[in-house]
Order: structure tokens, then C-alpha cells, then sequence
């Protein structure tokens, strides 16, 4: 495994552009001002290449595959016309015109139907993933309406009068984001979800192990209800899971959790919230949040897991009174972001969460999580399907294919993410940082009579 771990996470997708600021990328490359060009992000180069040579849409597509960027995606109202353009290899002055002609349809096809409240429901994410996919056959299989409106481009003629039809037409199923990356996002979240929901109602069948049920249910904001309401009927438990929030924060923690063995601060706030007190929370839980206080601060060892959780909330609570702690929620807020569609995935992001969610759930066969299911969920994304020579394909084809996922994972990542402040999975959330020095200052702040604590 000689390969350097930290130079996967180098090449990362950029955040989505924005409309306007998509326009001044091709306007800046067509410019010929390496000045400009140089701040240009590759994607939009290789697009202005195309212009410049006049190449077809799968020359084009190819070279963006060839350099791992993703390929130009007929559900986004921009690419839709750029993939018209090349499709006749019309020149870039032409491509402006049929863009002046067109943008007043653009502000139309941001009208979003799903997550539009402040908060996302269960019911809405089902609802959501169910209506995304083709019932025709079992286990919610991918609906195909990113091809379908691909072969309609390829199908129109060559006027502009034929683009703005098809827009018109299909006005309601574009998206700011590459929708079909949230599709997959929510759809294996979803079963992620829904697993633990099973287990919960299992447990109150067999009255065994309801505790532990709840415990694995904080990815939704009901486990609280259901803990002091045991009697409810199980209709109206359904109906308090399907209103109640999806728990972006808990989903987060614990793909940190899955990936480094760390926590953040806004999971043990989440448990707080949940439980009221540290020695409410779940033996499992607590034993979790101290164990990894223990391991990165021996002096911490002696102490019983409820004595290192009272210190270490109570200096937590001190520093946030006295205004001495920093707090980011990026993480938290990327979930919550990339389930309503209001922020791009890229194809890094995509690859670690379904390793997470299908790590964590029995899935059917059918969708199990192998190299051939993760290269079609790729390729139907617009991404480039695995390459076992790109440093980050090949983690995910190891993990994929080893006998046990979650060992190979710890050989690799669990020494990385102890000794650098900044692992590079945070870079994903626009560099939030890891918070090993924010909690040790909690645990140092208020009780430096007793000793300093250091660090491995």
C-alpha cells in the first residue's frame, strides 16, 4: 500500500458554478488571456477546447473523462444547451447567441419541489427517493430520466426554436446540481435509514433491545418521543417517524466516526440534546466519547467513562459561556445541503458517503455496493467509472473488494487522521477542520490544576 493517502483527496472536484459565473469561465478561456486562463477551473478549459476545435459532444465528453472531470450532464438548463452546441458543432459566438434566447427559460427551471421547509422529514426523503425510482422493479431501481433527456437533445434538430422547445418542455426536470449524485446520496441514505427504523420496530415486537434500537435511530430527531412514549401504537409511531427530521448533524459524526474514529462537538451536543445529561447517555455512547478522549490523552486512562464525559462537557460549556470556542457546523450543513440539491456532490464526496451507508446496512444483493454497482451509479452520475491507477479509485476498489471493509480502512486512515489537524475527508466541507485541538483545550481549559494533558 505504498501510496500517499493524503494526495487522494488533492484533486477534488470544484464547488458548482453558477450560472453567470459558469459563462465568464468560457468567456475568460475564449478570451486567450493565460493570465485569466490560469484561474480557470480545468473543467471549463477542456469545454472552451471544444469550442476552439469545434470537437463533438463525445470527443468533448471523452476529454473530460480522460482528465476525471465529469461529463456534461443534460439535467443541468447550461449544459443542456452546451450540449446542443457540440452536438451540431456550432461555434462559441453561436453558442452565445442561443444562450441570450433561451435565458429567460433559466430562471423556470429552478423551481424546486422537494425539501423547500427548513427542516427535512423522513417522509419527505422516502417520498423523494421513491418518486426518483422506477417501481417496475424491486428495491427501488435508479429511474432513467437522465437518459431520456439526453436522447431527446440528441433527437432535436439544429434551430434554436428545437432547443427551446425541449426546454420548455422539460422546464421542471432540471436542476442547479447534478441531480442525479443526490439521487443516489438519498437513496442509499434512505436505506440507511429505514435499517435502523426496522430494527426499532423489531424491538418493540420482541420487546428486546429497545434501547439499543433507539440508540441506533439518532440519525432521526424522534428517539426522545419514543423513549417516553413506549406504549404508541405503532400507527402513530409511523406517523411521528415519517414527520420527524433527518439528523444531518448525527449523519455526519458518524461517517466522521466511520472513517477517522473521531467525534466532533456537534455530535456531543446532538446526544445533549438528546439525552439532557451525561450520565443519561447510552453506555455505548458514553463509552465511544471517552475512549477517544482516552486515546489521544493518557492522563485521561484512569478515569471512569462518566468522570472524563462530566469534565470534559462541563469545560465545554464553560468555553462556550466565555466565548473561547470556535464551532463550524460545514459538515453538518454539506449533508443537509446536498439532500435538498442546493450543493453539488462530486464524485469523491459521492464514492465515501455509499461507502459509509452501505458499510452500515444489509443491503439486497441486488444493491449491494461492489466495483461494477459503484461503477454504474458513476457512469449514470456523468463521473468516469473506477481507475485502478487514480489514487483515490484504488482506496475505494480496496476497501470494495477486501474481506473486511472496515479493517482495511483503520490499516490506512486511522494513523493519518491521529497525527494531522486537517484530514483530508474534511476538505470535502470546504476545509472544516477536525477538532483534536478544540477538545483538548475543553478538556485542558477550566482544570489546568490537575495536571496538563498531552496528546499522544
Amino acid at each position: 500500500m505504498a501510496k500517499d493517502m493524503q494526495k487522494i483527496f488533492q484533486d477534488l472536484v470544484s464547488s458548482m458554478a453558477s450560472f453567470d459565473e459558469q459563462d465568464d469561465f468560457l468567456e475568460a478561456c475564449m478570451s486567450l488571456d493565460q493570465k485569466k486562463i490560469r484561474d480557470v477551473p480545468l473543467r471549463y478549459r477542456i469545454i472552451a477546447l471544444g469550442f476552439a476545435r469545434r470537437l463533438s459532444l463525445e470527443e468533448v465528453n471523452e476529454a473530460l473523462g480522460a482528465h476525471n472531470c465529469p461529463r456534461l450532464y443534460p439535467r443541468s438548463f447550461w449544459e443542456a444547451t452546451l450540449i446542443f452546441a457540440f452536438l451540431h458543432r456550432i461555434s462559441y459566438d453561436e453558442w452565445l447567441g442561443i444562450q441570450d434566447a433561451c435565458r429567460d427559460l433559466y430562471a423556470l427551471s429552478d423551481s424546486r419541489k422537494w425539501f423547500t421547509g427548513s427542516r427535512i422529514t423522513f417522509g419527505e426523503l422516502e417520498a423523494y427517493v421513491k418518486e426518483a425510482s422506477d417501481f417496475s422493479q424491486r428495491n427501488l431501481r435508479t429511474a432513467t430520466l437522465t437518459a431520456a433527456l439526453q436522447n431527446s437533445i440528441e433527437r432535436l434538430g439544429d434551430s434554436v426554436s428545437d432547443l427551446r422547445f425541449f426546454l420548455e418542455e422539460n422546464i421542471h426536470s432540471f436542476s442547479e446540481v447534478r441531480e442525479k449524485t443526490r439521487y443516489y446520496f438519498c437513496k442509499y441514505l434512505y436505506f440507511y435509514i429505514q435499517e435502523r427504523i426496522e430494527r426499532y420496530f423489531h424491538a418493540c415486537q420482541t420487546r428486546h433491545g429497545i434501547n439499543e434500537a433507539l440508540e441506533d435511530l439518532l440519525c432521526l430527531k424522534v428517539v426522545t418521543v419514543l423513549r417516553r412514549n413506549l406504549t404508541m401504537p405503532d400507527a402513530e409511531k409511523h406517523r411521528k417517524i415519517l414527520d420527524s427530521s433527518v439528523s444531518c448533524g448525527e449523519i455526519f459524526s458518524a461517517f466522521s466516526y466511520f472513517f477517522f474514529d473521531f467525534v466532533t462537538l456537534d455530535w456531543v451536543e446532538e446526544l445533549m440534546d438528546c439525552y439532557g445529561a451525561p450520565e443519561n447517555i447510552p453506555v455505548r455512547h458514553r463509552q465511544k466519547l471517552a475512549d477517544v478522549f482516552r486515546s489521544r490523552y493518557p492522563e485521561l486512562r484512569p478515569l471512569s467513562d462518566d468522570a472524563v464525559l462530566v469534565r470534559a462537557l462541563e469545560a465545554q460549556e464553560e468555553q462556550m459561556d466565555t466565548g473561547n470556542i470556535r464551532h463550524s457546523r460545514s459538515g453538518e450543513l454539506s449533508v443537509y445541503a446536498y439532500i435538498q440539491g442546493k450543493k453539488d456532490i462530486d464524485r469523491l464526496t459521492l464514492m465515501c458517503f455509499l461507502l459509509f451507508f452501505a458499510s452500515n446496512t444489509n443491503l439486497d444483493k441486488n444493491m449491494e455496493l461492489t466495483p461494477e454497482r459503484l461503477n454504474s451509479i458513476l457512469s449514470r452520475c456523468g463521473y468516469s467509472i473506477l481507475d485502478p491507477e487514480n489514487d483515490a479509485d484504488w482506496f475505494v476498489l480496496e476497501f470494495l473488494e477486501s474481506d473486511n471493509g472496515r479493517e482495511f480502512l483503520q490499516d490506512v486512515l486511522d494513523g493519518y487522521a491521529q497525527h494531522h489537524e486537517n484530514s483530508f475527508l474534511y476538505r470535502l466541507y470546504g476545509n472544516s477542520i477536525q477538532y483534536s485541538d478544540e477538545l483538548a483545550r475543553i478538556l485542558l481549559g477550566p482544570h489546568k490544576d490537575k495536571g496538563a494533558i498531552k496528546p499522544d
